[in-house]
């Protein structure tokens, strides 16, 4: 019986309505009305010892973690001979309400940026001491929040990993699809079973279909279809991390949840190298297991998502499921069992395939019997048999290693490496962006014909706003975007100084602006053309590979080339961003504080944050200062400090505002924009704020200098 609304629990928490209720408990939102927060209640159902135990050790592994990807738990109470946990109440919806929502699967690069958050939560459960194995990672236990932030919850079945080997464990469950065959065994999971999960997950919101059962996989029942042969628009880079996390054999995956992400983070940042060295050793490792354990027809044909539920006559299979349990010691324990016949592998095979069916139907939360549970159940009361049999005959076969350790997979020898055309072909440009040719990112740049140094700006001067460009001392303005009737903004240059890239503007008739398009363009004025329909102010990196664009829903993204596809950075906030020398981080600002955060998308940090606001950092070439622009003297002045975020300097001081600081190549110099004779100029000084001089000196308003990377 679930709790009425209103219900008051230890004297301040008030139950507001259901979110949920299943076979490991009922959760409910809450409303603490000490703190005046919304809050998440879990109420433990089961009265059973190992129940209430099992609860108090969920309670004990939130209680100690700290991520922002993790839920918080506040309070642990009993009332009326029932548990309670409660925790922070995670706003938003899980990826499964996302995907049917969506109605077809979901976009990559996005998805890809919330699976890594989740990787970063889990990594921290596996470093704990002792570990900790969630167990039951799936699209219905990851929310994403109203911010972008993905949170993994639900740590019902999780599992701690003691001193001496021994384990503290919840509830032994498994949900078809998304558990490895080791979870239904109850003692034979690893934290290489939680990348199993999170590739399944993957699978179900990108490729559009329930990923095949573990044991069904195993057994032969069914067959893995690569997700890129489902969707065909998922890249294959993606395609193949989901397939490397899910192969059956624990041995045949990553060796580490952090290995995996060093995968998702390639194909997020575009990382062509990284990219096809992961085609290759999946490749490797998929024609080796192939090759050695041939499956069989599937049976049972792959069911969408969204298939409506329908009834089973599940007393069919209960008769002959009892033979189960040797099927699936075999495989943990890897052992031929006498008695395992060709008739207990079709028992499996039936039951299997009845609990992955019953799982598609969406019958997982219903209030019918689940033939996955029982399939957890028999399985591991056949382990603890099985343990026993193996401990007795560990003196006549001490050299037999256990199949379980955690041997490190070789790949094959780089003969064995697809051609790059053939593994790493990634999602082309939108059909509606007209694609530019861009310089190749293994080109040699010094092989580039030379370039003079050049300023490019945005100037009114010829009724709209227009990227220019000019020699260094102001000399030779040309009009470079004079064929876009679009407004322009934010010009950027490509690290070779032969091509510019720019946001394009619409403006209101109330002149309200918003961004369109990113183009680029060789500057000698030809090829002008859009890069990318996604819209917001573009920096190029000095890799060339990649655009950080800034503004897209007041977030910072990063466009890759190579693939032309984005990826969201940073969580929530971003408006201008600046690559360091190395490519390696950016700093960027959100209209009041400036930050810094890797390319990978870590160590996000807050460099400045004061009652003043900074803006528009620029990185020194020598990857040692930050410039920007800062109104902490009550107007806007040019400031420098270390990377770091220490001795801040400042360069101007006149009581017009100057904004828009940019570095020349060599450091010794920075030009900026300024309003000093009543309308904006360009100017240009010394690196010690000497010798400020006004280089385009026009009545129209000229601003968002940007210095060639030429020397």
């Amino acid at each position: 019986m679930t709790l009425p609304e209103n219900t008051i629990l230890e004297g301040r928490y008030r139950i507001e309505r259901l979110l949920s209720q299943g076979g490991m408990g009922t959760i409910y939102q809450g409303f603490d009305t000490k703190l005046q927060i919304a809050v998440a209640i879990k109420e433990n159902v089961f009265q059973t010892a190992q129940a209430v135990q099992q609860f108090e050790q969920e309670a004990l592994i939130l209680a100690r973690l700290q991520h922002p990807n993790l839920p918080r738990v506040s309070d642990h109470f009993s009332f009326d001979y029932k548990q309670y946990l409660v925790m922070d109440f995670i706003e938003g919806r899980d990826l499964w309400d996302l995907f049917e929502a969506n109605g077809e699967p979901l976009d990559e690069m996005i998805t890809l940026d919330y699976i890594l958050q989740v990787c970063e939560a889990v990594s921290h459960l596996h470093r704990q001491n002792p570990p900790i194995i969630h167990r039951d990672i799936k699209p219905q236990n990851i929310k994403i929040t109203p911010d972008g932030r993905a949170v993994l919850v639900d740590f019902g079945i999780a599992k701690v990993v003691t001193g001496d080997g021994r384990t503290q464990t919840g509830a032994q469950a498994a949900t078809p699809g998304f558990s490895p065959p080791e979870q239904y065994g109850g003692t034979g999971t690893t934290p290489r079973s939680d990348i199993y999960s999170l590739g399944a997950t993957l699978y179900a919101v990108l490729a559009g279909e329930y990923p095949p059962d573990s044991i069904s996989l195993l057994a032969g029942d069914e067959t893995f279809k690569s997700p890129g042969t489902i969707n065909k628009k998922l890249s294959q880079a993606t395609s193949a991390v989901i397939e490397h996390a899910m192969q059956v054999r624990q041995q045949d995956r990553p060796e580490s949840v952090d290995d995996w992400m060093q995968d998702v983070r390639a194909i997020l940042v575009g990382d062509g190298a990284a990219i096809r060295a992961l085609a290759a050793d999946t490749a490797a490792v998929t024609a080796r297991v192939r090759s050695t354990q041939p499956v069989e027809t599937a049976a049972v044909p792959t069911a969408p998502l969204s298939k409506q539920k329908s009834s089973w006559l599940w007393l069919v299979t209960v008769v002959t499921i009892l033979a189960v349990a040797a099927s699936v010691t075999a495989f943990i324990f890897g052992q031929s069992q006498g008695n395992m016949t060709l008739d207990t592998e079709a028992v499996l095979k039936a039951l299997a395939a009845t609990a992955t069916q019953q799982a598609k139907s969406g019958s997982l939360t219903s209030n019918g019997p689940n033939l996955a549970a029982t399939l957890v159940a028999l399985a591991a009361t056949a382990t603890d048999q099985a343990q026993t049999q193996l401990m007795a005959g560990q003196s006549e076969a001490t050299s037999t290693p256990a199949p379980t350790s955690t041997a490190t997979f070789t790949p094959e020898p780089p003969t064995a490496m697809p051609s790059p055309s053939s593994t790493a072909t990634m999602t082309p440009f939108p059909p509606t962006a007209t694609v530019i040719p861009l310089p190749s990112p293994t080109a040699a740049l010094s092989a580039l014909p030379a370039v003079s140094q050049q300023i490019a700006f945005v100037s009114n001067r010829e009724g709209s706003d227009d990227i220019f460009l000019m020699d260094v001392d102001g000399s030779r303005p040309i009009n470079f975007t004079a064929t876009i009737d679009d407004h322009e903004a934010s010009p950027t240059w490509s690290p070779d100084g032969q091509q510019l890239a720019f946001a394009t503007v619409n403006v209101t008739e109330d002149q309200a602006f918003f961004f369109s398009a990113i183009h680029a363009g060789r500057i000698d004025g030809n090829s002008l053309s859009v890069v990318t329909t996604q819209a917001g102010q573009p920096a190029w990196s000095p890799d060339g590979l990649r655009l950080a664009v800034g503004s897209v829903g007041d977030y910072i993204s990063l466009f890759a080339f190579e693939t032309g596809q984005s990826r969201r950075l940073t969580p929530g906030l971003g408006y201008r961003a600046a690559w360091s020398p190395d490519s390696t981080r950016l700093a960027f600002d959100n209209n009041t504080d400036i930050f810094v955060i890797d390319a990978a998308g870590a160590n996000l940090a807050r460099l400045l944050s004061s009652p003043a606001d900074e803006v528009e950092p620029a990185w020194s070439p020598d990857g040692r200062r930050l410039a920007f622009a800062s109104n902490g003297e009550g107007n806007w002045e040019i400031y420098v400090m270390n990377a770091d975020g220490s001795n801040g300097l400042r360069l101007t001081n006149h009581p017009a505002d100057d904004r828009h600081p940019t570095w020349s190549p060599d450091g010794t110099r920075l030009a900026f924009a300024s309003n000093r004779p009543g309308n904006w100029d360009i100017y240009r000084m010394e690196a010690d704020g000497s010798g400020v001089t006004n280089l385009t000196n026009h009545p129209a308003a000229d601003i968002q200098p940007v210095w060639s990377p030429v020397p």
